[in-house]
């Protein structure tokens, strides 16, 4: 056995992360593999494949992936290429905006919900921009 030999580069793989219910993790995840969270995540923003929170989990900060379901606690804004599914006992606090959701009978957003691909809303964007909580309601002018 060489111990410096030259080996094959190893297969990729999308990859499979698991933060468990005993981790807690304070920093943004970055993978375009799948991360399934059953404990508690906190960072800024989350660049994920595909992101599960569980159902005794919580995630804080924003979210931009390709898949998301929702079993547990989520707070930060969503934009998802592909589908996000809340299932009834997750609780969603923030903007969604995804191609595809799937809401079950008991799951709640509190939040603006814009069902688009995200290709569509950036060729539209100068004509129709989101409105956020922050920035409100435009004024109406009298007339």
């Amino acid at each position: 056995m060489k111990w410096f030999a030259r080996r094959s580069a190893p297969p990729v793989s999308d990859g499979y992360s698991l933060v468990d219910e005993r981790l807690a993790v304070a920093g943004n995840l970055e993978t375009n593999g799948t991360v399934r969270v059953e404990g508690a995540v906190e960072g800024t923003l989350h660049r994920v494949g595909r992101l599960i929170i569980g159902a005794s989990a919580t995630v804080l900060g924003d979210i931009d992936a390709h898949e998301v379901v929702v079993a547990g606690t989520l707070v930060g804004d969503l934009r998802v290429r592909g589908r996000i599914q809340v299932k009834s006992t997750a609780t969603v606090r923030g903007d969604i905006h995804a191609a595809t959701v799937v809401l079950e009978d008991g799951g709640t957003v509190h939040g603006h919900l814009l069902v688009q691909s995200l290709e569509a809303a950036e060729a539209d964007a100068p004509q129709r921009p989101m409105l956020t909580p922050s920035r409100g309601a435009p004024a109406l002018s009298p007339g």
